[in-house]
């Protein structure tokens, strides 16, 4: 436990004293003031100019650290900094004041405060690390007789590969076993030498209790006496989905209600047994975020399964026996001759410039080879305007031999040159290098990938921020130049406003898609979980949009935007898009409120991605005014318009043609608003 006291003398009112400046305002006429620390006496007392000294007291020392403004946030901080040294492995709890009461928010602080009371109590926990956890997968033997044996099965198996391959761990299958265990013999028989309990329980329950084959209540948390517990109860529904979740102190419960299959049916196999669509999601993303915390995962898989928030719960962390490539995240791969084969990376750059500059520059690649020649082929988005960030990229550019081309924000470069050297060098896109040597220095970063062909030399003289990859003439440029064929036709189609060709065209992308990555992509819970095929059935969506038939459209939407949820998680562009296509086609459809909902989740991950002004972020706020303004609601519709035009005004200037039509629609606002 921590204390704080606030120094008293910091917050009366003296004569001499720290003065607060404030920096003027535009627009305002500047005026010099003196600003003592009074928050007793001032009720609009500005927190964020706050200053003071706090006393930290951490067992029995004490610390006196700097405290720049008067929120939880930087509180929280300083906790954790001057604690370094004395809670070696523990994390932060909470905070509470006085009477031991918990402070969540910043006005129950600042009201503290204002109650002349400076002490306070900082808690810390013990950090929950599994390093040999006993694993029992397990459910009631009445399940054997009901419907979804067999997908109970396949949940259980799923898991067990996951937690064997990945972790490395010992589990305990009762589907894969030939003797006949109750649930008090497997828990009596290996509960000994482990350091935690991973318990999942297919079939009936209750919240925190299971019903056992006896058809008798148990409740979970008396389960085994090893701590840590991570306890989850999988109950199958046909329609509905629930998700109940507790954590105690060592101790995190999770019962679900889930549908026997996926949130749409890609593959419409419908007597293929699959795992549940929580545990394909659950499997997913803990092997994607494999060395984030457990609760991390917990959130991204209730927020894409249930569509729910949760509240934050304590940190629990799974280590694992086998060391996994740190970086397996950063590609997608498929396997060919048994050889991994990593293709173009979708995570950051997805959209239809990316995926014609990268076919481009793959043609060039192909070209150099035949023609033996040495050098780059870089695509990199704009540097126009990070020319600090890109100066050394724009010094290579303009001291080689290039060709440029322009693919809106993109831009490909193709320089020929036998010896390359990158030195403090940023490229926000890929690299192909062909044939030459390449000297890789200090600081560089290849935000995508470096695609290779067999006689390069590529020197990296220190540990950098690259994606090694080995060219591959079928997969970087046979392929994906099919589909970008097969793109380009179908929009030829909807220029002419010819959608069933365009959607025919389309149809073919997908399935050449399938052939090619849906069978071997080594996700044995969704053998079509692929990017390409999530790309084609967004494709076939914005057909069907731009058609006018949006029930259809909505359709291939989901089944895009639940391969994506799969494979990246939750805060990628790529996502945001596929939440604001959905807002579109619902917007078209008159539901305005569902449409507000997409946008909101659409905006908020481009909040969380790009954190400063963006064309994207502006395009989010110009729906969401859209909408608010059919609804009827003038007062958030003129809200998301002034936001729109203040980020285009910025980005484009007041004179372009997008700028001047938000600045119209907020003076509309303004006036109806009156």
């Amino acid at each position: 436990m921590c204390s704080f006291i606030f120094h008293e003398n910091f917050f009366k009112k003296v004569k001499r004293g720290n003065k607060c400046h404030r920096k003027k305002r535009k627009g305002r006429s500047e005026k010099t003031h003196t600003y003592f620390f009074v928050p007793v006496l001032q009720k609009k007392f500005n927190y964020l100019s706050f200053y003071s000294l706090v006393t930290v007291t951490i067992d029995s020392k004490d610390y006196l650290v700097e405290l720049a403004c008067l929120t939880l946030e930087t509180l929280q901080q300083q906790i954790i900094e001057v604690s370094k040294k004395n809670q070696p492995g523990n994390v932060f709890i909470k905070i509470t004041d006085h009477s031991n009461c918990e402070i969540k928010t910043d006005d129950q602080l600042q009201q503290v405060v204002a109650n002349n009371q400076f002490h306070f109590n900082a808690y810390f926990k013990k950090e929950m690390k599994i390093t040999n956890p006993l694993i029992l997968l397990t459910g009631s033997m009445e399940s054997k007789q009901q419907s979804y044996l067999e997908n109970a099965r396949q949940d259980l198996c799923s898991l067990q590969i996951l937690f064997q391959s990945k972790f490395g761990f010992r589990v305990f299958n009762t589907f894969e076993m030939t003797e006949s265990l109750t649930l008090n013999d497997l828990i009596s028989k290996h509960c000994d030498n482990y350091d935690g309990l991973i318990f999942v329980w297919c079939g009936n329950g209750n919240g925190d209790a299971l019903i056992t084959t006896e058809n008798k209540m148990k409740e979970i948390q008396n389960i085994c006496s090893v701590k840590p517990k991570i306890l989850i109860n999988i109950c199958y529904d046909k329609v509905q989905r629930k998700v109940w979740y507790k954590q105690d102190e060592d101790m995190f419960t999770m019962s679900v209600n889930t549908s026997l299959g996926p949130m749409v049916d890609i593959l419409e196999h419908d007597n293929e047994k699959i795992p549940s669509y929580f545990t394909q999601v659950l499997c997913q993303t803990i092997e994607r975020d494999i060395n984030k915390s457990f609760d991390f995962v917990i959130k991204q898989v209730i927020n894409i399964v249930f569509n729910q928030e949760i509240n934050s719960i304590e940190p629990i962390y799974l280590i694992p026996k086998i060391n996994n490539d740190e970086n397996k995240d950063n590609t997608i791969s498929i396997n060919s001759n048994n050889d991994e084969i990593k293709i173009l990376n979708f995570k950051k750059h997805w959209n239809r410039k990316w995926r014609k500059a990268n076919v481009d520059a793959s043609q060039m690649v192909e070209e150099m080879i035949k023609k033996n020649e040495e050098g780059l082929v870089i695509v990199a988005n704009n540097i126009s305007n990070y020319k600090n960030e890109y100066s050394s990229l724009i010094t290579l550019i303009n001291t080689s031999k290039i060709e440029k081309r322009e693919y809106r924000e993109y831009y490909v470069y193709k320089i020929k040159k036998k010896l390359i050297i990158l030195d403090n060098i940023n490229i926000d896109g890929n690299i192909y290098a062909i044939n030459c040597k390449i000297e890789c220095k200090q600081n560089v970063n290849v935000t995508s990938q470096l695609f290779f062909t067999k006689n390069c030399m590529i020197d990296l003289q220190s540990k950098q921020n690259i994606m090694l990859i080995e060219w591959n003439q079928k997969f970087h440029y046979d392929i994906p130049l099919q589909l970008q064929n097969f793109e380009e036709k179908a929009e030829e189609c909807i220029e002419k406003t010819l959608f069933d060709d365009a959607i025919s065209y389309l149809y073919q992308h997908l399935q050449i898609s399938i052939d090619k990555f849906g069978s071997s992509n080594n996700n044995s819970n969704n053998p079509y979980c692929h990017p390409y095929i999530a790309i084609s059935y967004n494709l076939i969506g914005s057909a069907y949009d731009d058609k006018g038939q949006y029930d259809q459209a909505i359709n291939f939407y989901k089944k895009s935007l639940h391969i994506l949820l799969l494979l990246f998680g939750i805060q990628f562009s790529i996502v945001a898009q596929i939440y604001h296509n959905l807002g579109i086609a619902y917007y078209y459809k008159g539901q305005y409120d569902v449409s507000i909902s997409f946008y909101q989740k659409s905006l908020n991950i481009r909040n969380n991605i790009f954190q400063n002004l963006n064309k994207d972020i502006g395009g989010s706020c110009w729906n969401l005014g859209l909408s608010f303004e059919q609804k009827g609601d003038i007062k958030m519709a003129f809200q998301y318009y002034e936001k729109a035009w203040k980020i285009y005004d910025v980005l484009y200037g007041e004179w372009n043609g997008e700028t001047l039509q938000a600045k119209r629609k907020v003076q509309t606002m303004s006036k109806r608003a009156c």
